[in-house]
């Protein structure tokens, strides 16, 4: 089974900013977990940014590849994984719709994709969108865009991946 955590040494390692950069306050267990679970199977990492590859490495973890490459431009092969999972880079990504194409194209047939990032009923999405992104982008968090259920909807639709459960969290 091949797995793939998108942006997922920084979130092993801490938001990309270098003010928290490496301070492991972001799902650090999520991987060690995993590897609790089933340490036979591999797990491959991708972050955009070097320097927490280099963080999630020092972490020593068996089992785990790490990859410094895009999210929305996947450097692997058609078909390389069973599973993606992205948990809280979603909304720094300036291309939404390439992330989702870019998935659906290293994903084996009957792979899943999940993913977990913030959402909101529409007039809060609307001011997350519009003042907390904003601002939380004047120190330098990197924040692109938070989005509703149906527009996840449709990036999948747009990427034919079938939506097989989408929730928000409550």
């Amino acid at each position: 089974m091949g797995l793939l955590m998108c942006c997922m040494a920084t979130s092993m390692a801490g938001s990309c900013n270098k003010e928290n950069e490496g301070n492991g306050n972001n799902n650090a267990s999520i991987v060690g977990d995993w590897e609790v679970i089933d340490a036979s199977k591999h797990y491959t990492g991708i972050d955009i940014t070097p320097t927490m590859i280099e963080v999630a490495k020092a972490k020593g973890l068996s089992g785990v590849s790490w990859v410094v490459g895009d999210c929305e431009d996947l450097p692997f092969e058609d078909n390389s994984f069973d599973a993606v999972i992205c948990s809280n880079s979603f909304h720094h990504y300036p291309n939404p719709q390439k992330f989702f194409d870019s998935v659906k194209r290293v994903l084996r047939p009957g792979g899943r994709l999940i993913l977990q990032d913030y959402t909101a009923p529409g007039p809060v999405l609307w001011l997350m969108n519009h003042t907390e992104m904003p601002l939380a982008n004047l120190v330098g968090h990197g924040d692109v865009g938070a989005y509703s259920l149906d527009q996840v909807r449709e990036f999948c639709r747009e990427s034919g991946l079938h939506v097989e459960m989408l929730e928000r969290g409550r």
